[in-house]
């Protein structure tokens, strides 16, 4: 059937993307928008993740959201988890999920000494109830008046 297909691929090219350490080019599937138009809250409906939530711009990295149906509980509960600094995925409460990001995009932005960056932050959702699907929820687009300095 297509959705059996579909899923062992999606789970093939995950594991190759794994391997190549993130570095594998793969169609996608991205918000853009202007800031604060609602795009992680899209993509929270979508997925069942909880992203940060502040006035101004919140999403100040790349949050690649890997979604995978499977019941890795048994009791048809959704299992949250975030990539660490070992690049090893840890299983955080869905409460707390916001949270973590909010703590990985900081210490990206600290190192980096930058307002927004390109360092990606890996999220993955697995439950019976979960699409087969990848998502990334970018930083708004922020618009300048015409001769506005560039503070980056």
């Amino acid at each position: 059937n297509a959705h059996e297909t579909y899923t062992k691929q999606l789970a093939a090219l995950q594991k190759i993307r794994g391997i190549a350490g993130g570095d594998l080019r793969l169609p996608q599937i991205c918000v853009v928008g202007d800031q604060s138009s609602g795009k992680s809250s899209v993509l929270s409906l979508i997925t069942g993740v909880t992203f940060p939530t502040a006035a101004g711009i919140c999403t100040k990295a790349p949050i690649v959201v890997e979604c995978c149906k499977k019941d890795p509980t048994g009791d048809g509960a959704r299992v949250f988890e975030i990539k660490t600094a070992n690049k090893d995925y840890v299983k955080c409460d869905i409460a707390e999920l916001a949270e973590k990001i909010l703590e990985k995009q900081q210490t990206a932005l600290d190192a980096l000494k930058q307002k927004v960056c390109t360092d990606e932050i890996f999220v993955r959702v697995s439950g019976p109830d979960v699409l087969d699907l990848i998502v990334i929820d970018l930083p708004g687009i922020i618009k300048r008046e015409r001769g506005a300095q560039h503070d980056q």
